[in-house]
């Protein structure tokens, strides 16, 4: 992302990618929003793709206001099967350095499966770390297939705006073919 200071600021992360039937934990993603220009501290977002039994899903380690969100948790009523290959979209909007909008998407549907608003997201480690992190960043085991991933900071993109525009002959884009 730019490190300008010039609010708002966007990401768009996409990821083709398939867990694992055998309760591990899948795969582990952090991005750094880093701005040398800020006067505060910077944000981050880690998710945590689970498929370890009432703690699968979707986690979003500390990103609203502190706490932890799972979304299509495996004991409720919402619950996702996090063993099956999906297109997993994560759209982020930040209106200071430190708190944002996320809203979360899966295998294009234009409905969100989670939406956070005006959180105080998790604090990046330094004010200017910039990053994408994908892979284990601690000691758990993780296991998945990844089939593809892309990412933009030109804006968080709805799946109907991207519908067609994700490019060919990079794997399955399942729900975003026009």
């Amino acid at each position: 992302m730019a490190a300008d200071g010039v609010y708002p600021k966007y990401f768009t992360l996409l990821m083709g990618l398939k867990g694992n039937s055998e309760g591990q934990r899948i795969i582990e993603t952090e991005i750094a929003f880093g701005d040398t220009a800020a006067s505060t501290a910077t944000s981050r977002l880690k998710v945590v793709f689970r498929g370890d039994g009432n703690n699968s899903g979707i986690q979003l380690e500390n990103a609203s206001n502190g706490s932890s969100v799972t979304l299509g948790k495996g004991n409720e009523p919402d619950a996702i099967d996090m063993s099956q290959y999906r297109v997993y979209h994560f759209a982020i909007a930040l209106s200071s350095p430190t708190t944002g909008n996320v809203t979360v998407y899966i295998d294009g549907n234009n409905t969100p499966l989670g939406v956070l608003e005006g959180v105080t997201m998790r604090p990046a480690s330094n004010p200017t770390d910039n990053y994408l992190q994908i892979g284990d960043a601690g000691n758990s085991s993780y296991k998945a297939d990844i089939d593809w991933v892309l990412w933009t900071d030109a804006g968080a993109y709805t799946p109907d705006m991207l519908k067609g525009l994700l490019p060919s002959g990079i794997g399955n884009i399942s729900g975003y073919e026009n």
